[in-house]
């Protein structure tokens, strides 16, 4: 008889432990920020605008800082797979310039971003992608960047992967 109580004790306390470990493991996931990525085709080739949201869960204030692809090959040439532009790249330009001048304008793998996200809110910025002209790439790989606001700030980042789309609807630069 007491063989079963103690069986039966230590079946009640192994339930508990691990239903106590998975409550731990439901909070912490809660509060795990969250990234993600939309694309969008332009009318210029290998022009895509990515927007790129984070979702602040915890109770501290998110700064972006910044927002990266991988550099492929030093120096960076045509078969770069991906190169960040700034939204104001094409700002006073007709569509005819930005498709003539795509591989002339300010670009790089790193871009400084700003912004402000308050606790339960989410964040987005917007940056155009350019594929490289001799790539096929049709996954890109960004990193988002941002200061997690704590007692201590802390530097964080999360990566996310961003699938090109297929030929369809365009928007146009000039309106983004």
């Amino acid at each position: 008889m007491t063989a079963v109580i103690s069986a039966l004790a230590l079946v009640v306390s192994v339930l508990s432990l691990g239903l106590s470990g998975y409550s731990i493991w439901r909070v912490r996931k809660k509060e795990t920020p969250h990234a993600w990525a939309e694309v969008e085709r332009t009318n210029t080739p290998r022009l895509y605008v990515v927007t790129v949201k984070l979702r602040n869960p915890t109770q501290y204030l998110f700064k972006f800082s910044g927002i990266s692809v991988p550099l492929d090959r030093v120096p960076v040439d045509e078969r770069q797979r991906f190169i960040l532009v700034e939204r104001g790249a094409f700002r006073g330009h007709s569509e005819q310039w930005a498709k003539d001048n795509l591989d002339n304008i300010e670009r790089g793998v790193k871009l400084n971003i700003s912004g402000d996200i308050p606790s339960g809110e989410i964040g987005n910025v917007k940056v155009f992608l350019v594929r490289g002209s001799l790539s096929s790439a049709q996954e890109a790989k960004i990193t988002v960047y941002y200061w997690s606001m704590e007692n201590k700030a802390r530097y964080r980042s999360q990566v996310v992967k961003a699938s090109l789309p297929a030929a369809g609807v365009a928007i146009s630069v000039l309106s983004v």
